[in-house]
C-alpha cells in the first residue's frame, strides 16, 4: 500500500476527550476507533495494542509520502517540458 493512499484515505477530527468540557478549544487529529465507533484511522498508524497513535510509524508514512510526491512532481515537470518542446 503507498503512502499517499495511507494518508487520503485517513481521516482527521476535531474533538475532546470525554474527561473535557465540549466548551474548549477542540484538539485536531486520530480518533481511536472504539465498539460502534465510526471513525477511520489507518491501521498502519495505530499502536500494537489499537490504544494510541504509533509516532514512529506516523512519521515514516508521511516521508514516504513526501518522496512519493517529489517522484510525481518530477515527473509532471518532465512532461510540461516535453510538451513546450523542450527535451
Amino acid at each position: 500500500r503507498y503512502a499517499l493512499d495511507i494518508i487520503k484515505n485517513g481521516e482527521i477530527y476535531e474533538f475532546n476527550f470525554k474527561t473535557e468540557d465540549n466548551k474548549i478549544k477542540k484538539h485536531i487529529g486520530f480518533v481511536i476507533p472504539d465498539e460502534g465507533g465510526n471513525f477511520y484511522t489507518p491501521h498502519e498508524v495505530l499502536a500494537q495494542d489499537g490504544m494510541g497513535i504509533d509516532s514512529y510509524n506516523m512519521t515514516s508514512i508521511l516521508w514516504k509520502a513526501v518522496q512519493e510526491q517529489q517522484e510525481q512532481i518530477e515527473q509532471m515537470k518532465k512532461e510540461i517540458k516535453e510538451l513546450k518542446g523542450g527535451k
